[in-house]
């Protein structure tokens, strides 16, 4: 594993490097765009002093089934988890600043904005969130139903590569629908647009 002189980033982890598990050593605060990159890993524990996770740090994971963001970490680049078919659950230390969990779905601190959805099956999102972030359900290939009436924005490609999502309904306090949000949802059948859509 490639790290800093000082040991406080960790650059890459080797895609062909065997085993299951990893766990960041202590003293590391930064994780590189795309550190972990397809590796082969299903569980990678993160230490608490960890402070940025790169752009794509965890892209491709295919294997990764959870992970917990620890207090200190406060900031997350873009699609951290893409790609990461077997994620099932996001834990955020209690005391983080930034971020939280809400059964284990990624959530900005306040609860207004849905960062990051692990491959579940059916999904309501809960009361007081307003906006889905970019990509935040891209490649939920077991999704099949989800419940977005209290949203009011909708980031680029949300539902991109949802390819069991079947029908959804969305709400009239959304005004645009960005390029993407829908595409490779190949059973898609029905799709109820608000009466206020503009784009």
């Amino acid at each position: 594993v490639l790290y800093s002189k000082d040991g406080t980033e960790l650059f890459l982890y080797p895609a062909g490097k065997t085993g299951t598990s990893f766990t960041v050593p202590d003293g590391v605060k930064t994780i590189s765009d795309g550190a972990f990159f397809a590796a082969p890993l299903q569980s990678v524990t993160l230490p608490e002093g960890l402070e940025w996770i790169g752009s794509g740090a965890f892209d491709y994971c295919t294997s990764l089934t959870n992970i917990t963001i620890p207090e200190t970490c406060t900031t997350l680049g873009d699609f951290v988890f893409d790609g990461c078919s077997a994620l099932k659950e996001i834990q955020v230390a209690d005391s983080n600043p930034n971020y939280q969990d809400i059964d284990g779905v990624l959530f900005s601190k306040d609860g207004s904005t849905l960062i990051k959805y692990p491959d579940l099956v059916d999904y309501v999102v809960p009361d007081g969130c307003t906006r889905l972030e970019d990509w935040s359900f891209t490649g939920a290939k077991s999704l099949k139903s989800i419940d977005i009436q209290n949203i009011q924005e909708l980031g680029e490609d949300v539902f991109f590569y949802c390819q069991s999502l079947t029908d959804i309904t969305i709400p009239d306090s959304i005004t645009e629908i960005p390029n993407n949000t829908f595409t490779y949802c190949t059973e898609l059948t029905s799709i109820t647009l608000p009466k206020q859509l503009t784009s």
